[in-house]
């Protein structure tokens, strides 16, 4: 870590720190009293989605709930794993999966977990859409802003590589 150097991207992670998750995302703007209430919604989504055999919106529903659960979206794991194994072989659903777990991962406090998942999501939006991809660059900071205060090194690698993707791609 060189200050004059690294700084910028510290600064960057740091800002991405307290929302890294869709559950902090929640907290940050709306408060805590706002998550049960996100909770039931996605439960009253999924339900939707069952009479109305959408199970593209089953899926994606049980993997937001997952992703605003904490440590109760552990125990549905199964449920979304399921929903996903039912669609079949799906890239855009794929990401969204992993993008789930890594964050379910953060909620529980494992970081390094929760980087591989989101490095998952990197490699597999490379193969899909190629290196260039800006799309890579969401899942690197959040990669990155998991692993700030384990590895604050590599944390600082990943949004240096965000930040050259989307400079590549916008500029």
């Amino acid at each position: 870590f060189r200050a004059d150097v690294d700084e910028p991207m510290l600064r960057l992670l740091r800002a991405l720190d307290g929302t890294s998750t869709a559950r902090e995302a929640v907290l940050a703007s709306l408060g805590e009293e706002a998550l049960p209430r996100a909770a039931e919604l996605l439960r009253a989504a999924i339900n939707a989605a069952d009479r109305g055999r959408d199970d593209r919106m089953r899926f994606k529903s049980w993997a937001h709930l997952i992703s605003v659960s904490e440590a109760a979206g552990e125990a549905m794991v199964p449920e979304a794993a399921a929903a996903f194994a039912r669609i079949g072989p799906d890239s855009d659903l794929e990401v969204h999966w992993l993008t789930a777990q890594a964050t379910l991962l953060g909620n529980l406090g494992k970081p390094r977990e929760a980087a591989n998942k989101f490095l998952e999501v990197v490699a597999l939006r490379e193969q899909i859409e190629g290196a260039a991809s800006p799309n890579i660059a969401g899942a690197l900071l959040s990669a990155g802003a998991v692993l700030l205060n384990t590895d604050l090194d590599q944390a600082i690698a990943l949004a240096r590589r965000a930040v050259a993707v989307t400079e590549r791609a916008y500029g």
